[in-house]
C-alpha cells in the first residue's frame, strides 16, 4: 500500500514538473482599423462597399455589442 502511495506522488511529481516545463507565448494582435463608412439603402455601415457591410459601433464596451453583418452583391 505504501509503495503504490509514493509511486503514485511520484508520478504526479513527473506529471507536474513536465506541465509547467512548456513555455507558451500568446501572440497579442493589433488590428488596423481601416474599414471604411458607407452609406446604402439599408443604412450606414462600414466594411468593404459592394461585399459586406456591418452595422454596429466598431468600439469594444465591456457589455459586449451586438453587430448585424449584411452580405452584399451577388
Amino acid at each position: 500500500m505504501r509503495k503504490n502511495r509514493l509511486l503514485l506522488i511520484f508520478l504526479s511529481l513527473v506529471f507536474v514538473i513536465a506541465a509547467c516545463k512548456t513555455e507558451e507565448t500568446i501572440k497579442e494582435e493589433k488590428w488596423e482599423d481601416d474599414s471604411p463608412f458607407f452609406t446604402n439603402e439599408i443604412g450606414e455601415m462600414f466594411g468593404k462597399e459592394g461585399s459586406i457591410g456591418i452595422i454596429g459601433l466598431k468600439t469594444i464596451t465591456e457589455s459586449g455589442q451586438k453587430w448585424m453583418w449584411h452580405f452584399l452583391g451577388n
